[in-house]
């Protein structure tokens, strides 16, 4: 084997990357998979190591890659980039120093950092300011007066109506700066569609157009946000291109047909609900019954007449005057609505990091040494009195 690195490493010059991806993607193998990328038009003289094996979806009997885990290997790759903590670009003179060795970590380690503790905080109280993360919190507006007060220089202490750690949740949760940040990034959602959905009613655009161009204009929207990264911005629309490709090849094959919404849209959206007349809302409430009955269902037979059923149900909600001017109009805000569902993910993720992180903070320093002691020492007052009282002391 070292004898093959050597060869596709030194004397040929064709191995273009290496790409570490999770563990348990293969059914039945628990192990960590790697990708070798060989280009015998290679023009430059070194090697990009990817480290994937940290971003994916836990699945229950094998992990799976994400439509935006893919799309950022894919993009890393294509641009040769190097980002801290997952590539980087390896000289040939580097790779031979370290005898040819592949080993993912030994160029790019992922490994988290080392959780870091004030010892003088732990003895005396406080929080230290050096382990505000400025970067993380000010991304979605949260600042540090809204949950501490100044102890000196170095040190906060939280606020007296923070009581308990979950407290921080529930203020974080109810905070403006969370409503106005989601608020924000919604509207650059919808704003990006707008403009992508002009291009998809182009008739001169077509499939592949429509996929490059989705990412670039995605991006432009989001060009002086920094509440989302590049490869979270890029991984929307990756995510929503893989639910909804074959909806876009419909419409530019066939038009707006009303097959094209979703039962779980027809069945739950308020706007289309409250749309809807008189005379079919009894056709409304049964298609949600048999959308959940579908749901339900074991037999593949049931499931075969159901989705009949569900079918046909649809045709009576849409009548043929119906079918040019409203079905359009929900296929649109059904394609809207997953785009910022993508996007809401993200910013669940981002918001669940940023209370992580203030409620270690608590963990970590809301009770100090010295109080720990001072509780102590009072209750061991408290026990001799009682003592005193029954005649031990």
């Amino acid at each position: 084997e070292g004898e093959f690195r050597k060869e596709l490493i030194e004397q040929k010059n064709i191995l273009e990357a290496v790409i570490g991806l999770p563990s348990g993607l293969f059914y039945g193998t628990g192990i960590p998979a790697s990708l070798l990328i060989i280009n015998k038009a290679k023009k430059d003289d070194k090697i990009l190591f990817i480290n994937a094996d940290a971003e994916y979806k836990e699945g229950k009997n094998q992990n799976l890659l994400r439509a935006e885990d893919i799309e950022k290997i894919n993009f890393v790759y294509q641009n040769r980039l190097e980002l801290e903590n997952y590539s980087k670009l390896v000289s040939l003179e580097d790779i031979k120093k370290e005898n040819f060795n592949l080993n993912i970590r030994r160029y790019v380690d992922n490994t988290p950092p080392p959780t870091l503790h004030d010892v003088k905080a732990h003895l005396v109280g406080g929080v230290p300011k050096q382990e505000w993360s400025s970067e993380l919190m000010s991304s979605y507006g949260v600042t540090h007066e809204m949950l501490f007060e100044s102890k000196d220089e170095e040190y906060y202490n939280f606020l007296p109506s923070i009581k308990e750690k979950q407290n921080i949740r529930e203020l974080l949760e109810s905070s403006e700066a969370f409503r106005s940040t989601d608020e924000r990034v919604n509207a650059k959602v919808s704003s990006w569609y707008d403009n992508y959905q002009n291009l998809v009613d182009d008739e001169s655009s077509n499939i592949a157009t429509l996929y490059t161009s989705g990412y670039e204009l995605i991006e432009r929207a989001f060009e002086a946000s920094v509440v989302l990264d590049r490869f979270k911005v890029r991984g929307i629309f990756a995510s929503w291109w893989v639910k909804n490709k074959f909806t876009i090849k419909s419409i530019k094959n066939s038009g707006y047909d009303f097959l094209l919404l979703s039962d779980g849209f027809i069945s739950t959206n308020q706007e289309f609900i409250d749309s809807l007349g008189d005379t079919k809302k009894p056709l409304h409430a049964k298609l949600q019954e048999l959308t959940k009955k579908l749901k339900n269902a074991k037999d593949e037979n049931d499931k075969v007449i159901i989705r009949e059923q569900i079918l046909e149900l649809k045709k009576q909600l849409f009548t043929r005057s119906e079918v040019l001017t409203s079905s359009k109009e929900q296929i649109i805000t059904q394609l809207k609505l997953d785009a910022m569902n993508e996007a809401n993910r993200y910013l669940s993720e981002k918001k669940q990091s940023i209370i992580k992180t203030l409620e270690n903070l608590w963990d970590k320093y809301k009770v100090s040494l010295s109080e720990i002691e001072k509780e102590r020492d009072e209750a061991t007052s408290e026990i001799k009195e009682f003592l005193n009282e029954l005649g031990y002391l």
